[in-house]
């Protein structure tokens, strides 16, 4: 955000896998100028099918959004600009409405989860994943890297 600042560009944050995680005690998607999340089935906040959400507390950027996401449109049928049709429905949205309540619990469990498995991987030559200070990881996935990835044989 330091360099972008000095040389007057904007950050476009892509937090598809972090929904609810936290850097610096910052929450991820409010850091940048825009932060963009992926709503697909198997995210920490997923809906019932393909979906997103963009964020920004630019009155401009979020103005230009709203018309991307929807034909253009500065009203109905007439396009300021090219734009696609990308609005999130009314089913989804209220499905993830529901379970943005409890993201946080979510994540905690999966935190509680990710801390069995770095106990019971602890003692194989696996390269568990490093964690942050401020404990704001929200483990879409668990990750681990192995010396043996590429053999083929037991």
């Amino acid at each position: 955000m330091e360099v972008a600042n000095r040389r007057g560009l904007r950050v476009v944050e892509d937090a598809s896998q972090a929904h609810g995680a936290t850097y610096r005690g910052r929450r991820v998607g409010s850091i940048g100028d825009v932060g963009c999340f992926s709503l697909y089935p198997t995210k920490n906040l997923g809906g019932l099918g393909d979906g997103g959400i963009v964020v920004t507390r630019h009155a401009e950027l979020g103005h230009t959004v709203r018309l991307l996401r929807e034909y253009g449109w500065r009203e109905r049928f007439v396009s300021e600009r090219p734009g696609w049709n990308s609005r999130l429905d009314e089913l989804q949205a209220a499905v993830l409405r529901v379970k943005l309540r409890r993201l946080d619990e979510f994540n905690e469990t999966r935190r509680r989860i990710a801390e069995r498995y770095d106990r019971q991987l602890s003692g194989l030559d696996l390269r568990l994943l490093r964690r942050q200070i401020d404990g704001g990881e929200v483990f879409h996935l668990y990750v681990v890297r192995s010396p043996r990835r590429d053999v083929t044989s037991c």
